[in-house]
């Protein structure tokens, strides 16, 4: 019998639970050692050569009579356990339709714990992967009997292994799925369940909104809240502020950072009062009450909204300001700092120019 034989007749004995995948390893290299063994052939010997005539041997002593050897014990409980649960295990793989298997393959079924009763629930659920590295993704992210039929008493029937991989990946309970569908979201399929995991869209997010008076917002558009942070107590906040906010505006403060703290302070800097759509473009711009102070500080004390907003688009800083009213006066206007700015004209240069006698309208 040639080594691929032995090979293969080892593999069957573990499969067939006749030994363990450890004594199938202790077999392989006895097998692997009996050929790195072979010695060449010995000289022969000549056994009928005649010899000399030698001394008589003096008499062997008799020896001490050795105990007698202890019983073989028989094989532990749990090494018998061991093969009954391998022929079982093997059983209900062939049942499910994988009927080969190798000598990593039975070491991997014992790594990842997959027992003949997980295979035989899961293939009695109609769920029926057809490799054993699918049994090992099933396995590896937690998807058991009991959440396959929890998910379908939750109202999902017709899930396929990657989909129930996917929303165990994404911790979607089968309480979650049962809490959104009596919210009214039934007719959700794997992805509307996951897009609402991943931003932390619950069911109580779902009902507070509807208390704050958004009865009706869709998927998309609790994903956007959801994704830009929008939560029910900051809406409390804005409304509190005097903005009473829809959805697109909700999500266009989330998106440029509108906090109820910076409005405030743009207030107490000496903005007034405020429209959403100027909130936002202060926002778009990065106009903050720092930068608000600083040019007043640089003596812009009467700036109109848009006259802020132009400022903060070119950049234009408080040092700028003041070294252009040094050099041109108090009364140079936004628009011709604006200007300034725009080509690049450096006050600095403007006041040397001047020093030396050049005159500047």
């Amino acid at each position: 019998m040639d080594l691929n034989q032995e090979r293969m007749m080892i593999l069957n004995m573990i499969a067939e639970g006749k030994i363990t995948a450890d004594e199938g390893e202790q077999l392989f290299k006895a097998l692997d050692a009996s050929v790195s063994d072979d010695l060449p052939e010995e000289e022969a010997v000549a056994l009928h050569t005649p010899h000399a005539p030698h001394a008589p041997l003096p008499p062997i002593p008799a020896m001490t009579p050795l105990p007698p050897l202890p019983p073989i014990p028989p094989t532990p409980p749990h090494a018998v356990s061991h093969r009954q649960n391998m022929a079982s295990l093997v059983a209900a793989l062939r049942e499910a339709g994988i009927d080969r298997l190798t000598l990593s393959d039975i070491q991997e079924l014992q790594a990842y714990n997959i027992t003949p009763e997980f295979i035989r629930e899961m293939h009695s659920l109609g769920l029926a992967p057809e490799s054993l590295s699918e049994w090992f993704d099933l396995r590896n992210h937690n998807v058991t009997p009991y959440y396959v039929r929890e998910l379908r008493a939750a109202g999902i029937t017709d899930l396929t292994n990657d989909d129930l991989i996917e929303l165990s990946n994404h911790n979607i309970s089968p309480q979650f799925v049962a809490e959104i569908r009596k919210l009214g979201f039934d007719d959700l399929d794997v992805d509307g369940l996951v897009e609402l995991g991943n931003h932390n869209i619950s069911p109580k997010f779902v009902a507070e909104m509807r208390e704050m008076g958004f009865t009706d917002l869709s998927l998309d558009e609790l994903v956007e809240l959801g994704m830009h942070r929008i939560s029910p107590s900051y809406i409390k906040e804005m409304r509190s502020m005097g903005f009473n906010l829809s959805v697109d505006e909700l999500v266009e403060f989330g998106i440029h950072n509108i906090s109820p703290r910076y409005i405030a302070e743009m207030q107490e800097a000496g903005m007034g009062k405020l429209t959403s759509d100027q909130v936002v473009e202060l926002g778009i711009h990065h106009i903050t009450p720092r930068f608000l102070r600083e040019m007043r500080e640089a003596g812009l004390d009467d700036l109109e909204f848009d006259d802020l907003v132009e400022l903060g688009i070119h950049h234009i800083t408080s040092r700028f300001i003041r070294e252009a009213r040094q050099t041109f006066g108090d009364h140079i206007s936004v628009d011709q700092i604006i200007e300034m700015r725009n080509h690049n004209i450096d006050p600095k240069l403007m006041k040397e120019l001047q020093s030396s006698g050049v005159k500047i309208d």
